[in-house]
């Protein structure tokens, strides 16, 4: 308890000491007289010499080495798989291309070849279908004999 009731009379005498202080401090700042610019003399004022100045443009030509990146990099993909075909301007890191300009041709003729072998298996599964579902299923087997006929 003595600890205790010695540390509260301590923060009471610190308190006070800082609010006294505080108090001083404040009427120092508010008696002083605020600077009055009127009363400077002539002396004190000085004359500066100036120069017209005309604005113009400059160019100003920095030579830099080092890597240049964009601020606006763009991943591209491409929906087909296939070959690049080599064009005039080569694809690749700091080319600048135009606004519409074709970047790159895609050789697309495997996709085509593979997709056509697709469904060359699917015509070719069907029609091995076709036997059981006349037998099994013969109002699914019009339907499936009609989607044959019209498959190009």
């Amino acid at each position: 308890m003595q600890v205790n009731t010695r540390q509260r009379i301590l923060s009471a005498i610190f308190t006070l000491v800082i609010l006294i202080l505080g108090m001083l401090i404040y009427r120092n700042f508010a008696n002083r007289e605020p600077v009055s610019y009127a009363n400077l003399s002539k002396k004190d004022i000085r004359n500066v010499e100036t120069e017209n100045f005309n604005l113009t443009s400059t160019n100003v030509i920095i030579d830099i080495d080092g890597r240049l990146r964009s601020i606006d990099q763009v991943d591209l993909n491409a929906e087909v798989s296939g070959k690049l075909i080599p064009m005039k301007k080569r694809f690749k890191e700091g080319v600048f291309y135009k606004k519409g300009e074709l970047i790159f041709n895609i050789d697309d003729t495997d996709a085509k070849y593979t997709l056509l072998a697709l469904r060359s298996n699917l015509l070719t599964s069907i029609t091995q279908m076709m036997p059981y579902l006349k037998f099994d299923y013969p109002e699914a087997f019009q339907r499936w004999k009609s989607y044959l006929d019209t498959y190009d």
